[in-house]
């Protein structure tokens, strides 16, 4: 049988936020159970998104068997992408799971998931304060470092996804050279009540250091 290959990227910015990209393959059996004998990673796939995720190949930070308090699912033919509440060292986290999809039968399987990063609240907040960023700030480190290269998005050759976390109570005003996001939506992390703000495709010609931001 073949062995088992899991493979991750940590990245961690300067100011101390936690990202954490992985991206991980099933190389032991096809879908079908069937061995595989010609060396070609495959990815298995399961009935329930439940049974998916408890196959998950993260590492340690993100060894996570389920999926928790739901926030926001995207989803396409081929293509699931989950964000959710979780905690890391008793601290809540958004989390995102990425799945690949394929009909069998008329049944919806899922893939153990493909991708992951995880944001940790406290180590953002408190990147935030040590270095005096202001909530305008807050939003373009977002912009700039949650989904830099679309790997989280249904269609990442058309459109630009984008999302961030912010504790500023007029998030739900929150505009982006003149566009208005898609959902924002309340959460509660480690006891204070933010928001989770989300756009499907933010258009702009600019880098997030020129882009107009306001609330």
């Amino acid at each position: 049988m073949i062995q088992r290959k899991k493979y991750g990227f940590i990245i961690t910015t300067i100011l101390c936020l936690l990202f954490i990209l992985m991206g991980c393959s099933d190389l032991s059996e096809t879908p079908n159970s069937n061995k595989v004998s010609n060396n070609k990673e495959v990815i298995k796939f399961y009935p329930t998104i439940s049974k998916a995720t408890a196959n998950n190949t993260f590492s340690e930070p993100l060894n996570k068997e389920k999926i928790g308090e739901q926030i926001l699912t995207l989803k396409d033919d081929k293509t699931q992408i989950n964000f959710f509440k979780s905690t890391y060292n008793n601290q809540d986290t958004v989390t995102v799971y990425k799945y690949q999809l394929r009909q069998d039968a008329g049944r919806l399987l899922y893939s153990s998931p493909t991708n992951a990063t995880q944001i940790i609240w406290h180590a953002q907040l408190d990147s935030q304060k040590k270095a005096k960023l202001s909530n305008t700030d807050e939003i373009r480190l977002a912009l700039k470092m949650n989904n830099p290269r679309q790997t989280f998005n249904l269609n990442p050759n058309a459109t630009s996804l984008q999302w961030g976390i912010s504790k500023e109570a007029s998030t739900p005003s929150l505009t982006i050279d003149g566009q208005v996001p898609t959902k924002v939506i309340p959460i509660t992390l480690d006891g204070d009540n933010v928001y989770f703000w989300y756009f499907e495709n933010l258009v702009s010609k600019k880098n997030a250091d020129s882009m107009k931001i306001s609330f």
